[in-house]
């Protein structure tokens, strides 16, 4: 009935514009509130931004950290910047961008997967996602590279299952270019990449993915190596070795890395049944 009635008014026709008006529209509460305002991180990201302008620093990562790769949150917020200011409006803006650009290939993505001449089933698990609570205020932090991971990985897991069956170089040699920005950014998101990047990898000329997933990281990898060679203050964080009488915090954090994977799996299993069905 849903299907139907979704396909009576059209809604389909323009797919990507009916998602950009879902983020932004679904977030207007929010950005039109009194009470709208910006943590301490993402006071830092804007000074770095406003820094960046003026020309007084130009640091790739967030203040004093040798990750969280902030230099994408930083071009977003300069864009916004030269309209709005550095204002709280103008840093939720650019994040709301970034943001909504990584549900765009989401859809994108889903639509490889149900077939393009299926457009209301992705559509409908897009529109779900963003209306997702976890998302309402994440979606427009900017907090050192979590929104640049997220949306770097959407674009991966698009550009894996697009045309899918080509091995074009240049498409391994842009993911891994992509990939080495998830590790700079948040090494974390890597996790739920791991199964498809497994799946897609292997089989058919493996040594060329290999090779371009490889030179493509280490387009961006081996600059940034150097980088950080010359940054004088860094922080890193303590390393704590273990201490049984916290085995319970250790058990705690092993299961759910675990159920990430499971879950990862049992998702990334059912996400490649329905592409071996619409091939």
């Amino acid at each position: 009935m849903i299907k139907q009635y979704l396909t009576n008014v059209k809604i389909a026709k323009f797919p990507i514009l009916v998602i950009i008006l879902m983020c932004v529209l679904s977030r207007l509460p929010q950005l039109c509130s009194p009470d709208l305002l910006l943590d301490p991180d993402e006071c830092i990201i804007t000074l770095m931004a406003k820094y960046w302008r003026s020309g007084e620093d130009h640091s790739l990562f967030f203040w004093g950290q040798n990750y969280g790769f902030s230099f994408v949150e930083i071009l977003f917020i300069l864009f916004f910047s030269f309209f709005l200011g550095f204002t709280t409006l103008s840093v939720k803006l650019a994040m709301l961008s970034m943001w909504t650009l990584g549900v765009v290939f989401l859809y994108k993505t889903l639509l490889e997967i149900f077939g393009k001449e299926n457009k209301m089933y992705p559509l409908l698990i897009t529109i779900l996602f963003i209306s997702l609570p976890a998302w309402a205020v994440w979606s427009m932090k900017a907090r050192g590279g979590y929104l640049t991971s997220y949306t770097a990985g959407f674009i991966v897991t698009y550009l894996l299952f697009y045309d899918n069956k080509s091995h074009h170089f240049l498409k391994w040699l842009l993911i891994g270019f992509l990939l080495q920005i998830v590790f700079q950014s948040q090494l974390f998101w890597l996790i739920g990449l791991f199964p498809l990047m497994c799946f897609f990898l292997f089989g058919a000329v493996f040594w060329k993915k290999l090779l371009g997933i490889t030179l493509g990281a280490s387009l961006l990898g081996i600059p940034l190596f150097f980088y950080k060679k010359s940054v004088d203050i860094i922080y890193n964080a303590p390393i704590i070795l273990p201490n049984f009488e916290d085995w319970k915090m250790y058990l705690n954090a092993f299961l759910a890395i675990f159920s990430i994977l499971y879950t990862d799996t049992i998702i990334s299993h059912f996400i490649l049944n329905q592409t071996r069905r619409a091939v």
